[in-house]
């Protein structure tokens, strides 16, 4: 599975988690003593877990995008005919939390950018191509500042899935153009604050920016920054704190999510088998709604 290949790559960054825990530790205070600057009487409660579930409608736009081979630059959108209007792509996510420590998985669908040069029927095609950035990710976080009403904390994302972008020219020739090193690794910060209450039900606000590891990244593996923003309603079904004991809630929220891709790509000739290198550089961005079941 792609996703077990990925997993070693997280032992250096977990380290250095670790050694955040362990400089942290060192100050917690005892039962019974006023609670932290990170808003908790002591660093680890292993009876403290929630989780939740969500399905996420991206409305993704691709705003920028090139491929450079040598010399040669040639634009997604005006050389491979790629449409900027936004294009509706769904997501899964899952998130387990242990106290401060989190696992998180999200699983993109068939995630697509198509593009056509030419019009009228198929032979008057010049060219037609595929960008796909189909994608997942699993991630660990860590919250470094704890309350009830807010949280934040940093974090790993190893990304699996595929990049590949697809160029038929016509009337027969196809290049492939595959991720030349290994997919993206980011590291990250989040928060989550819940700012006031509307007739018992809480707002909440989020917020994650997520950037390509340094030192561990190569000059061929794919980069991935990117950033998005949310807020929306919980209704009323915490007790007395997110943290604390909670039963089951249902949030509704939306937001905007931004991303930017940069990666290089081996290109292969499906009929000649000839191959060549070349450069990706992608951004897309775009509104989603979010719904989730939080326990």
């Amino acid at each position: 599975m792609k996703l077990l290949k990925h997993i070693p790559k997280a032992l250096a960054p977990l380290l250095i988690l670790a050694v955040f825990g362990v400089l942290f530790s060192a100050n917690v205070c005892g039962a019974g003593d006023y609670p932290s600057w990170w808003g908790s009487s002591a660093w680890w409660d292993w009876s403290d877990y929630r989780g939740g579930v969500g399905i996420r409608g991206f409305l993704a736009r691709l705003t920028s995008g090139s491929i450079e081979e040598g010399n040669l630059s040639r634009d997604l959108r005006t050389d491979f005919g790629m449409i900027s209007d936004p294009d509706p792509f769904g997501e899964f996510w899952g998130e387990l939390y242990i106290d401060r420590l989190g696992l998180r998985l999200r699983v993109e669908e068939d995630n697509t950018f198509q593009g056509r040069v030419g019009t009228g029927p198929e032979t008057d095609v010049i060219r037609s191509s595929e960008l796909e950035t189909s994608s997942g990710s699993f991630g660990v976080d860590l919250d470094l500042i704890r309350y009830p009403f807010l949280r934040l904390g940093i974090d790993y994302d190893v990304y699996f899935g595929k990049i590949k972008l697809l160029d038929r020219t016509h009337p027969y020739q196809w290049t492939v153009f595959e991720v030349a090193g290994r997919q993206p690794m980011t590291i990250g910060v989040h928060g989550l604050a819940i700012p006031t209450r509307i007739r018992g039900v809480p707002v909440t606000v989020q917020a994650r920016a997520r950037f390509p590891v340094p030192l561990l990244t190569s000059g061929s593996d794919a980069k991935v920054t990117e950033w998005e923003v949310s807020a929306g309603l919980r209704p009323a079904i915490w007790d007395t704190s997110i943290y604390a004991h909670s039963t089951f809630s249902v949030g509704l929220s939306g937001g905007f999510r931004w991303v930017n891709l940069e990666t290089d790509l081996v290109a292969t000739d499906l009929v000649t088998g000839g191959e060549r290198n070349a450069k990706l550089k992608a951004r897309w961005q775009g509104a989603f709604i979010e719904l989730g079941l939080a326990f």
